[in-house]
């Protein structure tokens, strides 16, 4: 019916969705390729599912009855979880010690309204950052209100369509369900009581699948011998709790995502903010180069202090402010360092925060279900989640006090750049002409300010420790004192360790 080109590469796998004219494919380069069977005799290959991780694909399972999803599993254990018509990896768990060997959905449509606090017209969800046709890039400088039409993240069916999925994912010695496929709702572990008890000389699960009533689990296992066994296990309770189950599912898909947000802010910001700094310190690291040759052993240091104090520059300083770094690049370096402060406040205050915020939402809904007796009942505990209140809060707080720290360190940057590039002027120009030096930027030059620069950023970056560092080596360390930041000792060590401390 339909024959394709050759396509260069053997196909290992294959996998049909069983509601969509949508074929996947697993090559021998670990490649996965969604492919659609066109109108005419060919296939239309629509995307490559690029996952982080590097194992071998073991199994693939669309999720129905929608399509929009599809899970890979891996030889390394883990699961990731896909969105079909992005192609973009949303999650990779490592739910498993060993390799996973089978993957299958289970979904259940036309149940009962869930509570309405989580109906669509919940005012929040008109405001999520979970958008179906929009991708927060960590270098936007707003959230788009106007954007925020969507309810919902595309890859959870609306409560209003009522459909609940859950991934079955498998390995040697364990059988996981997970909602939505990144929450576990349950498992089977091999070594449980009940499975010993009943068949005690099994050595492995090969395949599962739960009943689209969710009231039986069916697994196929196997024992040293190859004899294989097919286990009924009664899973009436997720039936029972489904409504709950589903609705923490939601959430916590909502806030993996916030999460995951946040991860890859940061991640880009601080690698942005180290690339940046590093090409400031590269420009002045020529310097070194400059001594050797006049054979002087001093340091840039003590050559812009001296610079500073008697409006005399060395020979070796006069030849890298008028050769090496003229005028002009001294004026782009300022610009780009500049830039990238204002880029992290960006960041920080108009995807971080806002990101966290959503969070912070998202967690104080959980917060109120855990008082109700049915979701105390299956684990959702209040307390943990008012540690994770806390814990988002205290990184909120860590926010400010690195929007607080740019700030200052972009005001000693400007003042900087201004005083020495007119000194550059000064080196190029007699003193009747210093009236003609135009000012790179609005700074008042103050020598004070300059001084403190000189003596502690030149050498260090505060910033980055805030961003690498924890709080304790952060309040020993000399120079954070200058910027009187407010360290409380309540509050996380870092951004990376509050973020962690959420998760």
């Amino acid at each position: 019916l339909l024959v394709d080109r050759g396509i260069g590469n053997e196909i290992t796998k294959s996998f049909w969705c069983p509601t969509m004219d949508l074929l996947c494919l697993v090559n021998n380069k670990n490649e996965v390729w969604v492919q659609r069977a066109g109108s005419g005799s060919s296939w239309t290959r629509l995307k490559t599912l690029a996952s982080s991780s590097s194992s071998e694909v073991t199994d693939v399972s669309w999720r129905t009855p929608d399509g929009k999803a599809i899970s890979c599993a891996y030889e390394d254990g883990s699961v990731s979880l896909f969105d079909v018509e992005t192609g973009i990896e949303l999650f990779s768990l490592p739910n498993h010690e060993h390799s996973v060997r089978y993957l299958r959905w289970s979904s259940k449509t036309n149940v009962p309204s869930p509570t309405a606090l989580f109906t669509p017209e919940t005012s929040f969800q008109n405001r999520s950052l979970l958008l179906q046709n929009r991708n927060i890039r960590s270098d936007d400088d707003i959230l788009d209100d106007s954007a925020s039409s969507s309810t919902n993240s595309p890859l959870i069916s609306s409560t209003s369509k009522q459909s609940f999925s859950v991934l079955c994912s498998v390995s040697q010695d364990r059988t996981i369900f997970s909602a939505f496929g990144n929450f576990s709702i349950g498992e089977i572990d091999l070594s449980a009581e009940l499975i010993q008890d009943t068949l005690p000389n099994i050595a492995s699960f090969d395949a599962a699948t739960l009943s689209q009533d969710f009231r039986c689990a069916t697994v196929i296992a196997s024992t040293n011998t190859e004899q294989n066994y097919l286990l009924l296990l009664d899973t009436s309770l997720l039936a029972a709790r489904k409504e709950e189950l589903q609705n923490i599912a939601e959430e916590s898909f909502h806030i993996s995502v916030l999460l995951q947000q946040c991860t890859s802010f940061l991640t880009n910001m601080t690698e942005n903010w180290q690339n940046s700094v590093s090409s400031f310190e590269s420009k002045f690291r020529v310097y070194s180069t400059h001594l050797r040759d006049e054979g002087a052993d001093s340091s840039l240091n003590e050559d812009l202090l001296y610079l500073l104090a008697t409006g005399i520059s060395c020979p070796a300083l006069d030849r890298f402010l008028c050769s090496t770094m003229k005028l002009s690049d001294m004026t782009r370096l300022a610009r780009s360092m500049d830039s990238a402060c204002n880029s992290m406040q960006l960041v920080c205050t108009g995807l971080l925060e806002k990101t966290v915020e959503a969070l912070l939402f998202r967690l104080g809904e959980l917060k109120g279900l855990a008082c109700c007796e049915q979701y105390i009942s299956i684990g959702l505990d209040e307390k943990v989640l008012t540690r994770c209140i806390q814990a988002a809060g205290g990184f909120i707080l860590l926010l400010h006090k690195l929007s607080h720290a740019v700030t200052q360190y972009r005001k000693q940057l400007q003042v900087f750049f201004q005083w020495i590039t007119k000194m550059q002027f000064s080196l190029h120009h007699n003193a009747e002409d210093e009236a003609t030096w135009k000012p790179i930027n609005n700074a008042v030059i103050d020598e004070s300010i300059v001084l403190r620069f000189m003596e502690s950023n030149m050498r260090n970056d505060l910033i980055s420790l805030i961003l690498s560092h924890n709080e304790k080596e952060l309040k020993q360390n000399a120079e954070s004192v200058q910027f009187n930041l407010p360290f409380a000792v309540a509050v996380p060590m870092s951004l990376p360790k509050a973020l962690e401390s959420i998760k």
